[in-house]
């Protein structure tokens, strides 16, 4: 798979003429255009996280580390939070 490293932001412009973005924490530009909707964005922008937290999960329900680790649940919350514009 090869995408973007994250993590990414979300860019709206108030300002018809600029375009929204999605980037990198340097300004790398992952999508650029318009938003229809702002939630949508979000959960873009949240996708490496969610990835993250994905894997992370699969690797403990595989016995490599304690399904029950708090740092896991942490990155899986942080992760949510950002996917649903609560971060």
């Amino acid at each position: 798979m090869n995408y973007t490293p994250g993590p990414w932001k979300v860019s709206i412009s108030d300002d018809a003429r600029i375009e929204d973005r999605i980037t990198t924490e340097d300004g790398a530009p992952v999508f650029v255009g318009r938003f229809v909707n702002y939630d949508n964005a979000q959960l873009i922008a949240a996708a490496p996280d969610l990835l993250a937290a994905l894997e992370m999960i699969r690797e403990a329900a595989s016995g490599h580390v304690p399904l029950v680790n708090s740092w896991v649940l942490s990155v899986a919350r942080a992760a949510i939070a950002k996917a649903t514009g609560e971060a």
